[in-house]
């Protein structure tokens, strides 16, 4: 038996990582959803971008490099500045607002 959709990508572990840290009392606040989300999102893209630099730095390992490697290794350093485009408007100022309560949190604060 396949896999539907929701199982395959884990979606009720996933969607419980939006509720703030274990054992908070106050609950989520309003901002903070989409503090966790974006951030989230941005950690998993960056993780998809190692991966395709890998991949790339791997099929340019071989000496001399096959021709034939050559559109691979440019299909992956394409997805790579796809996704760090996707980044960027993720992130923009104006699309997350300020997190209210956000000394609460050392790691928001830097201490």
């Amino acid at each position: 038996m396949e896999p539907n959709y929701w199982d395959y990508l884990q979606l009720e572990g996933l969607l419980e990582l939006q509720d703030g840290l274990p054992g908070d009392r106050n609950g989520v606040g309003n901002d903070e959803p989409c503090f966790i989300v974006v951030h989230q999102a941005y950690e998993l893209w960056f993780k998809v971008v190692l991966r395709e630099l890998k991949e790339a730095r791997d099929r340019l390992l071989p000496d001399p490099l096959p021709e034939a490697e050559i559109p691979a290794v440019v299909r992956h350093l394409t997805r790579v500045t796809d996704l760090w485009a996707v980044r960027t408007v993720l992130l923009k100022t104006d699309a997350l607002p300020p997190l209210e309560g956000a000394g609460e949190y050392g790691f928001v604060t830097g201490s």
